[in-house]
């Protein structure tokens, strides 16, 4: 199921829906279903693993555990 954003267009407010194919979303606060869908950043998740983090300057140490569990470790 796509997780979608969006603004109502009669109260303003701004929140997310899981949709399943066909399905109408209703704000949650007034009941209207006047929406407007928001572009949103697409998750990623890969399972049993975390996604590796990127080190405060930006770049990587180069090691081949560069942003796992391993770097920055001796």
């Amino acid at each position: 199921m796509p997780l979608f954003e969006f603004i109502c267009q009669g109260c303003q407010h701004e929140f997310e829906e899981l949709l399943r194919l066909g399905e109408q979303a209703q704000c949650p606060s007034c009941g209207s279903q006047q929406l407007e869908r928001q572009f949103g950043a697409p998750a990623a998740h890969v399972a049993g693993k975390s996604l590796p983090m990127v080190p405060p300057q930006g770049g990587f140490c180069g090691r081949g555990t560069c942003g796992m569990k391993g770097c920055g470790d001796n």
